[in-house]
């Protein structure tokens, strides 16, 4: 400490000097015991969390990925399921509309191929067993 003549007041700076000295001394000191017990818990809290790690590990593998794999399997069947029978119900609400479209296809495809062959008649492009066989392969 600062010794000073005891009839001589102390001054701002000398308190602001003695301050700081002490606060040195308490900040040394209580680095060294809060890095003391900061070690401390360190030291424990590592050994936990590496055990508790583990023991997640270990509840996320044979617990939570089962289940969620069963959920999303389980969602997935029972959707192909709706889905398979939405398809069903449409393919038979619109059979007939789809089969009629069909034919109508065919039949205009048959009628084009029947003016290329009376072209080819009218126009003696083609011999009449040429003819012939191309008719044939329309019916």
């Amino acid at each position: 400490m600062i010794k000073k003549d005891k009839n001589k007041p102390i001054t701002r700076v000398d308190l602001d000097n003695l301050y700081n000295k002490l606060d040195k001394s308490f900040d040394a000191k209580f680095d060294k015991k809060f890095g003391e017990v900061n070690l401390f818990f360190d030291k424990k809290f590592g050994e936990i969390d590496k055990s508790l790690d583990v023991k997640l590990g270990k509840f996320a593998e044979e617990v939570i990925l089962p289940a969620v794999s069963r959920i999303v399997s389980g969602e997935i069947g029972r959707h192909r399921h709706e889905m398979k029978n939405y398809i069903d119900v449409k393919l038979a609400e619109n059979k007939g509309d789809i089969i009629s479209y069909m034919k109508g296809d065919q039949e205009r495809d048959k009628n084009w191929k029947m003016k290329v062959i009376n072209i080819f008649k009218r126009e003696k492009i083609a011999n009449p067993q040429e003819l012939e066989i191309l008719i044939n392969l329309l019916k």
